[in-house]
C-alpha cells in the first residue's frame, strides 16, 4: 500500500483525501458486518461475557478508479500473510 500511496503523491494526487475516503470505506463496511463478526465469535466464545479473549484479523481489497473514488472489492476473513514471491512480498510490504 506504501507504494501505491507514494506513487500516486509523486503524481500530485492528494494521498491523505484518498486515505480519508478509504477509512471511511472500511469503517462503513465494520459496522455493516459487526452482527455477523459478533454472532461469529460468541458461538466460538460463548463463556467471554466481556468480548476480550481474542480479535479478528481482516484483509480489505479495494480498487481505486480513475476519479480516485476508493470502491470495496471483497473482505477476506483470513487474508494471507505469506510471501512466495519477490513481488508479492513487494505489495505487502
Amino acid at each position: 500500500m506504501s507504494s501505491v500511496l507514494e506513487y500516486l503523491a509523486d503524481n500530485g494526487v492528494d494521498v491523505d483525501e484518498l486515505w480519508t475516503r478509504i477509512c471511511d470505506l472500511v469503517i462503513k463496511t465494520l459496522c455493516s458486518i459487526q452482527p455477523a463478526l459478533g454472532h461469529a465469535y460468541r458461538s466460538c466464545q460463548p463463556d467471554d461475557a466481556y468480548g476480550s479473549m481474542c480479535f479478528e484479523i481482516l484483509g480489505f481489497d479495494v480498487l481505486i478508479d480513475s476519479k480516485l473514488k476508493p470502491w470495496l472489492l471483497e473482505v477476506n476473513h483470513s487474508p494471507s500473510f505469506s510471501t512466495e514471491s519477490p513481488l508479492d512480498r513487494r505489495i505487502k510490504r
